[in-house]
């Protein structure tokens, strides 16, 4: 519950790295599992952390925040507009075109597809002039990304 993801909440700007990576790659365990266990993760404060961190110079911490975005992206509607409003979208266009490599700009674009589905938040994303730079972008990642960031 909220008990359990308070203190994992606090870790992710009060953490060291490590600390802050593994708290958010339980947080991402925690938001693949349901829709309601994702809502509980972004009412807890979450999402502006995990930008925040999507943010940082560690390409470690960049990947598992952009996972954990994604896994909250696909949970539900609430999450995905929580990342909008928190600032996300130009982050996540950042770290999908300038990221060196597919591990980081994969999650990223996952996130990104997802707002997409999203009615009120397309028009934010494709808004930034970035709609035909992520198509190019999905071309040049592999099949596997591909798949991942369209399903």
């Amino acid at each position: 519950g909220v008990s359990s993801v308070s203190p994992l909440a606090a870790l992710l700007s009060a953490g060291s790295e490590s600390e802050r990576v593994g708290a958010a790659r339980t947080l991402c365990r925690f938001a693949a599992s349901g829709r309601s266990e994702a809502r509980e993760v972004a009412t807890a404060g979450c999402v502006p952390r995990l930008i925040t961190m999507a943010s940082s110079a560690s390409h470690e911490s960049q990947r598992v925040a952009a996972e954990t975005l994604a896994a909250l992206a696909r949970s539900c509607e609430s999450c995905q507009v929580a990342i909008a409003d928190a600032g996300g979208v130009s982050v996540l266009l950042r770290l999908a075109s300038t990221a060196s490599n597919d591990a980081v700009q994969q999650p990223a674009l996952v996130v990104l597809c997802e707002l997409c589905s999203h009615e009120q938040l397309q028009a934010e994303v494709l808004g930034h002039d970035t709609a035909a730079h992520i198509a190019s972008l999905l071309g040049r990642l592999s099949v596997a990304c591909q798949e991942s960031a369209t399903a």
